[in-house]
């Protein structure tokens, strides 16, 4: 049923190696989360750097502090809910019985 969704994936891999294990819905669903994660972190990141930015250009104006900090908050607070994501997910898959070793954990390789 995913065979489809895996070739199109390990197209640009070199013969023999393969990069995704999607044998069920588990791992389909996973692989889908991890990307999501991993955007998510990777914006808060930016916004984070973003904030930083606006903080060192504010000149002391007490507006544009506030709307650095502000930035900066959700920011991190961004970073935190995105590592909690993985604990969250790897509990709720653990709690519907996914037995799918391959994408839960797994790491990009990068």
């Amino acid at each position: 049923m995913f065979q489809d969704l895996e070739n199109s994936i390990n197209r640009a891999v070199p013969a023999g190696e393969r990069v995704t294990r999607i044998d069920d819905i588990y791992s389909l669903a996973a692989f889908i989360v991890n990307i999501f994660i991993g955007a998510a972190f990777g914006i808060s990141l930016i916004g984070l750097a973003y904030a930083f930015i606006q903080f060192m250009m504010t000149h002391g104006d007490p507006k544009a502090v506030e709307k650095a900090r502000n930035a900066a908050f959700w920011s991190i607070l961004g970073i935190i809910l995105s590592l909690l994501a993985v604990a969250i997910k790897n509990v709720v898959f653990r709690g519907f019985g996914s037995t799918a070793n391959g994408l839960i954990n797994e790491d990009p390789g990068f």
